[in-house]
């Protein structure tokens, strides 16, 4: 089955080539290119680099806001703290990778594009222990290699078994509920049993089954509903205790939206700040002998506005704002 990517076809041959090299599938290596690097497009994707200020200080480069600031106080030690090219690959692995520094790498990338940044991808699986993991589709331990150990913050596992369903061009699984019965439910006790919430693997979802997923998902941050739907089949075949169906993860926007049911305390938080807001600017309108009749009717507008209008753009604004966010961060460099 061809890749559903869009990655250009001068990459295909260097992926294919490299997947088989591992033993994996040619599938989980452009996920991983994709979600590192997916939101850019042509040559900008193969210049891509991304400094990182924390890891700036720990080499002892001191301490820098962009990749400018710090190329001035040290510039390799300011490559060394970047991620670089389609595979955003931490220039500090540079000589693991047989490169004689983060500069010569980056050059390197710069140079030979796709077959070159693909085989250093390949060499960075071979010796950090993430080949394994790929050819398993342990979407956690892999998240955990490549994207570090604080990956479920962001979701990183559950985004990449997402993009591994839509490369692969796989199936969306069927959601589990109580009542259900079958083999694919005795999958899920086995799944659940292993990660520590003991339940008869009788096949059959009753009551035991639902409370032992209620508490699995609320361990690992899910919406504790009690369904077994995408993200959380996704979220046990991540953690290695789901057994591979064949099933992909969730789409991407069923993880945004998941996300933002779990943060909806920041949500009320923020609805809390626009209040606090609208109180501050009344008080200087009102100084300054504006009319504060005006801010009322916007606000009464948006009061106004239906709970579908509010829903759809805090959907809108969560599936954009991982494309947006690379021009905001650039933007805020530039400042």
């Amino acid at each position: 089955m061809p890749l559903k990517t869009d990655l250009p076809a001068e990459a295909l041959a260097p992926l294919t080539e490299a997947a088989a090299a591992l033993g994996c599938e040619t599938a989980i290596l452009a996920a991983l290119l994709h979600r590192e690097s997916g939101h850019l497009r042509g040559s900008a994707r193969l210049a891509a680099r991304r400094f990182e200020p924390h890891v700036f200080r720990r080499l002892g480069g001191g301490l820098a806001a962009s990749h400018a600031g710090a190329a001035r106080l040290d510039p390799e030690r300011a490559e060394q703290a970047s991620s670089h090219g389609a595979p955003q690959i931490m220039g500090h692995h540079a000589r693991m990778l047989g490169y004689a520094s983060a500069s010569a790498m980056r050059a390197a990338f710069l140079e030979g594009g796709w077959p070159e940044q693909i085989r250093a991808l390949r060499l960075y699986a071979e010796r950090t222990g993430l080949a394994s993991p790929l050819r398993a589709l342990n979407m956690a331990e892999i998240a955990r290699i490549y994207n570090g150990p604080a990956y479920a913050r962001a979701g990183y596992d559950l985004k990449l078994a997402a993009d591994h369903a839509r490369i692969s061009g796989a199936s969306p699984p069927r959601a589990l509920r109580l009542g259900d019965q079958g083999e694919a439910v005795a999958r899920l006790q086995r799944a659940l049993s292993a990660a520590g919430r003991p339940v008869g693997q009788d096949g059959v979802f009753g009551p035991q089954t639902e409370a032992a997923l209620r508490a699995f998902q609320q361990a690992r941050g899910l919406t504790p509903d009690g369904l077994a739907g995408a993200l959380t089949q996704a979220a046990l075949e991540s953690s290695g205790l789901l057994e591979p169906s064949g099933d992909p993860a969730p789409s991407r926007l069923d993880v945004e939206a998941d996300r933002l049911v779990r943060h909806r305390g920041k949500l009320v938080g923020l609805l809390g700040a626009l209040f606090a807001l609208r109180e501050d600017l009344a008080f200087w309108l009102d100084r300054f002998g504006f009319d504060p009749g005006v801010l009322s009717e916007l606000w009464a507008r948006l009061a106004a506005a239906p709970l579908e209008r509010w829903a759809l753009a805090a959907l809108a604004a969560a599936v954009l704002w991982p494309r947006l966010a690379p021009f905001a961060r650039r933007l805020a460099e530039r400042a």
